[in-house]
């Protein structure tokens, strides 16, 4: 049973995450891949939505949608409207007449959650200085999620054959092998747009699908520990002579792992870096290693660090 219950560790990741691209941002010294930190929002949104969504299946054998997106809504337009009167309202006195035709035009995308697309097909280049220029700029990554977030109760829906008025038994198996195929297909064309068209692959839910897909397969990992041998969606993947003791000792390994592949990508990515493609990859398999460490019963040294109270503060913030 998957128990849906706070995580200081996830807390602290979102501060790791908003740390690292704000850090990018104001061109500190040895934050030249901090916008990595989107990635790990990524990855933290589809591990949570997945774990919620599939508690409620499990408890109640349905989604309830209305409530679902109500929730959404509640915890992200009140501060969306407020950042978009602020810029629009400053725009309108500090930006010349046809600068402020482009912060309007901007400013409408961003309201109705489009500005990723917006974005996308003016061919801008996040990685560039002249780009930052632009007030809602970093809108981009809350239109992908909200994008996310109004396909996925569908997509886990179906994968689990939810029907509305009946109680089903929830299909782990199917739930699994469908993630991973999105987190397959998207990843591939992560990498062909990256190569051919780069602002799609980076500002475009499809060619991003994959980073929340990786978040979303974390969950069907198990959430306590391996001794008890592997959930029922993995035992028919898993040969008999698994060891999953040996799963459990290198669970403080994985934390470490994590953090140091996060902080590794943060200082060695820069804007010369092809991304997202697979130098993304860094990114998001660490924050899944990070996310897997905090989630065993045993507790890592990583797990601690994440859940000072400093970082808890600013995750707090963050969200």
């Amino acid at each position: 049973m998957i128990q849906p219950h706070f995580r200081p560790d996830i807390e602290g990741l979102r501060a790791i995450a908003i740390l690292l691209v704000v850090g990018y941002h104001a061109d500190v010294p040895g934050f030249s891949g901090g916008y990595i930190g989107v990635d790990v929002f990524f990855v933290l949104s589809g591990y949570l939505i997945t774990w919620l969504l599939l508690h409620e299946v499990e408890e109640t054998g349905a989604l309830n949608l209305g409530r679902f997106y109500a929730r959404r809504a509640r915890r992200l337009l009140p501060a969306m409207a407020a950042m978009l009167f602020v810029t629009v309202t400053v725009g309108a006195i500090i930006y010349a007449p046809f600068e402020q035709r482009s912060l309007a035009s901007t400013a409408l995308a961003t309201a109705t959650y489009w500005s990723n697309i917006h974005f996308a097909n003016l061919a801008t280049d996040y990685l560039s200085p002249a780009a930052e220029t632009n007030p809602f700029l970093h809108t981009w990554s809350l239109s992908v999620e909200e994008q996310f977030y109004l396909v996925w109760p569908l997509f886990i829906m179906f994968l689990l054959g939810v029907v509305r008025g009946q109680q089903p038994v929830p299909n782990r198996r199917r739930l699994l092998v469908g993630i991973a195929l999105i987190t397959g297909v998207s990843f591939v064309l992560s990498i062909y747009l990256t190569a051919s068209r780069q602002p799609w692959a980076f500002f475009l839910l499809p060619a991003r699908a994959w980073e929340f897909a990786a978040g979303a397969l974390a969950v069907l990992l198990p959430q306590g520990s391996w001794l008890s041998g592997p959930p029922k969606s993995l035992a028919r993947f898993l040969p008999r002579s698994f060891n999953f003791s040996l799963v459990d000792k290198a669970t403080p390994l994985f934390g470490w792992l994590g953090l140091g592949g996060l902080l590794g990508a943060n200082i060695f990515f820069d804007r010369s870096t092809h991304f997202p493609g697979v130098a993304a990859l860094l990114p998001v398999l660490t924050t899944v290693l990070l996310l897997r460490a905090g989630a065993s019963t045993v507790k890592t040294g990583t797990t601690k660090l994440l859940s000072l109270r400093p970082l808890q503060e600013i995750g707090r913030l963050s969200y």
